[in-house]
């Protein structure tokens, strides 16, 4: 029988997506349907009920198997043999089905989707647009780092939904497809953007081992705040982004959910092409805690910690950042050292460089994720449209269709001035903020990343089209330093759609030097051997009801 990979419904009736089909035979009580064309592909519906999925979240991830067949015909008793092989051994929601992967391998039997950014053997990639997923046919091969995964016995099971061309986007403004539901408190917060499906899935689903996302300017990392899971932006470059949509070749990152660190550290390990800087034995740490400026208001800095000592803008979620720091602190041996980023780039900025961290970097970003993706990828796919639909224009979201409008007007100059810019900042974050005093020192920066505050998914979005200031989110992608979300504990708070108390997340950024993904992913699975950190459970709370 030939490999099974699976495939997602968008909708919740019993038609897998985009088949054409004529001719319906039912199994077992289960249909089927048959292209019109010979049987080379053929979609099953699941042989178990969806009822299973956690808080019944089923608009997100629905699956369906697509099983490729080489034969020119199909005959009605080699849809019976098939079939009858596909419901007792062959699906992947079942243990026998587990039980048959090879267990030498590293992640033999863990079950994974993917962004729908990422291409899959036979599938089509929509990038979260309807036009472009009509459009184009399935895919001849599998992105690189899906080859990986599946060569180190992981499961596909499906692709889940992401913004439109991987835009950050708020769940009021997506349109050709509903924003999947963070499950988290009471299941109608946002589940951030661009990689929403795959941290939704994760935090969802506890049938779904592990996730795959993309980051570019913070896609992995903040949805993975919000909804509770791990999130972990590997290195620029260690992990292949062959057969991904690129935003910016610069700035783009493959990533994992989980909702354990053993389970995120084993995928990275699968999934990197690149040698990581070797493990060793004993290191120092030197932990970064960078603070806001002593005459900023706490409510307008959450995204810095407040000087040791100082009053901050949210005691109970500060209560939980402390605690989880001072553990840090007692099983590292080490103490924090705090700091103030932009004192101490007006301290030690490189020559030429405005004093000004917003002015010097606050508009790398926009330039370098609009002007590639806009030549590359968008007007070519808005030209094929037009070709083959008498000149009509296809749809785009409002606020991604002003981005890119934007990156149109971008000129080469204005490009290369930014791809400058971005290395003169990376290369003073690494020779100074990241400094050793000693060759067998770990940097280890900590810093905000999710503060259990209510974000709904019916709020407007009353954001600038681009940020043109600062953002620490920033560190890692103009440094490619690895950067995971690390989930720490919830706080409660009122909701106004139930109007019930609810439980939301809170965690925390660790951020490391390049290539450092291995140490940082190991002394993450430490701390949650030690107790210091703890794995997350699928659901409306991190980690179960309260008794």
């Amino acid at each position: 029988m030939s490999t099974i990979v699976q495939a997602i419904q968008e909708t919740h009736d019993s038609k897998v997506y985009q088949q054409r089909t004529t001719t319906v035979i039912t199994f077992g009580g289960i249909d089927y349907y048959l292209d019109q064309a010979p049987a080379h592909v053929i979609s099953f519906q699941p042989s178990k009920p969806t009822d299973r999925l956690s808080n019944g979240l089923q608009e997100n991830l629905l699956p369906c198997t697509v099983i490729n067949w080489s034969k020119d015909q199909l005959y009605k008793e080699d849809l019976d043999a098939i079939s009858a092989k596909f419901v007792l051994r062959d699906d992947v929601w079942t243990p026998a089905f587990l039980e048959e992967c090879t267990p030498t391998k590293p992640l033999a039997g863990l079950r994974f989707a993917v962004k729908d950014i990422i291409d899959v053997a036979g599938l089509e990639t929509g990038l979260g647009n309807r036009s472009y997923r009509r459009l184009y046919p399935g895919r001849p091969s599998s992105a690189r780092c899906v080859d990986r995964l599946i060569d180190a016995g992981a499961v596909l099971v499906g692709k889940t939904k992401t913004t439109q061309f991987a835009e950050g986007e708020a769940p009021i403004q997506w349109t050709d497809y509903l924003a999947p539901f963070n499950p988290r408190g009471d299941s109608y917060q946002s589940p951030s953007s661009s990689s929403a499906g795959s941290a939704v899935a994760s935090a969802a689903y506890p049938w779904l081992d592990f996730t795959i996302g993309t980051d570019t300017g913070g896609s992995i990392r903040h949805p993975a705040g919000v909804c509770g899971t791990y999130g972990m932006r590997a290195s620029t470059n260690v992990v292949s982004t062959a057969g991904i949509y690129s935003v910016s070749p610069l700035l783009d990152s493959v990533g994992v959910f989980a909702r354990s660190a053993p389970v995120v550290e084993a995928v990275v390990k699968s999934l990197m092409e690149l040698s990581s800087v070797p493990l060793k034995p004993r290191v120092k740490y030197k932990l970064l805690y960078p603070v806001r400026a002593k005459d900023t208001k706490p409510q307008d800095s959450r995204r810095w910690f407040p000087y040791p000592g100082e009053p901050g803008s949210a005691a109970d979620v500060e209560e939980l950042f402390e605690e989880t720091i001072q553990k840090l602190e007692s099983h590292l041996k080490c103490t924090r050292s705090p700091f103030n980023l932009d004192d101490l780039w007006r301290q030690t900025r490189p020559a030429g460089q405005d004093q000004s961290l917003d002015k010097a970097t606050g508009g790398i970003y926009t330039v370098l994720t609009t002007h590639s993706c806009v030549r590359n990828t968008i007007d070519p796919f808005i030209a094929d449209f037009k070709a083959t639909n008498n000149g009509r224009s296809p749809f785009i979201d409002a606020v991604v269709k002003a981005r890119q409008d934007h990156g149109r007007s971008t000129t080469t100059l204005q490009y290369e001035t930014a791809v400058q810019s971005a290395k003169t900042f990376s290369q003073w974050f690494r020779e100074i903020v990241l400094a050793r005093s000693a060759e067998d020192e770990f940097p280890l920066l900590i810093f905000p990343q999710s503060w259990g505050s209510p974000t709904y998914r019916d709020d407007p979005d009353k954001g600038p089209l681009f940020f043109s200031s600062f953002s620490i989110y920033s560190l890692s992608y103009l440094s490619g330093c690895p950067d995971c979300t690390v989930p720490v504990g919830e706080v409660p708070c009122q909701s106004r759609v139930t109007e019930a108390e609810m439980f939301l997340p809170v965690s925390l950024s660790m951020l490391s030097p390049p290539e450092t993904d291995l140490r940082l992913l190991a002394l993450l699975s430490e701390l949650e051997g030690k107790g210091i950190l703890r794995p997350v459970q699928a659901g409306m709370r991190m980690y179960g009801e309260a008794k």
